[in-house]
């Protein structure tokens, strides 16, 4: 009899569990958004500053200074920041250039690329140091073989 008695009860778990899978398969799905996904925002600078970002093999200074000195034309090097990102050599830069629209006409900028001869950082340290209106803004691992960059941003007039 206890026999019998475990065997019915593994049966029921058995029909019950069929008829459960069953429900859950009938249930209709909710009906999908045909909708395009949604892209990311584009960033959001606070007022009065913009950005952009090179990806490139080099550093493009020429873009960067196009941006300071013709979109954004900040009155001093507090309107001014620049960060790159690089995992190391032989990979591309990522420059992120972010600048306020101060539209000063008789402010102008330069970014400059120091080769760092032989990795002596201190050779291309040094001079940018002694200058009161420059600031180190990164720094570029060259291709294996090739100077490393130290980049730096000078307020020229």
């Amino acid at each position: 009899m206890k026999k019998f008695a475990v065997v019915t009860a593994f049966g029921m778990l058995f029909v019950l569990g069929v008829t459960y899978s069953r429900a859950q398969q009938a249930t209709p799905a909710a009906p999908q958004s045909a909708a395009a996904p949604i892209p990311p925002a584009a960033p959001q600078y606070p007022a009065g500053w913009v950005g952009k970002e090179f990806n490139e093999a080099m550093p493009n200074i020429e873009g960067a200074e196009a941006l300071i000195n013709w979109t954004c034309q900040p009155r001093n090097l507090d309107g001014i920041e620049i960060f790159p990102m690089q995992k190391g050599h032989n990979e591309p830069i990522n420059l992120h250039v972010y600048c306020h629209q101060d539209h000063d006409a008789s402010a102008q900028y330069k970014l400059n690329a120091v080769p760092v001869v032989g990795r002596r950082l201190g050779g291309a340290l040094n001079p940018l140091l002694e200058k009161p209106n420059s600031r180190i803004v990164g720094f570029f691992f060259g291709k294996d073989g090739q100077d490393d960059l130290l980049l730096a941003i000078e307020k020229v007039k």
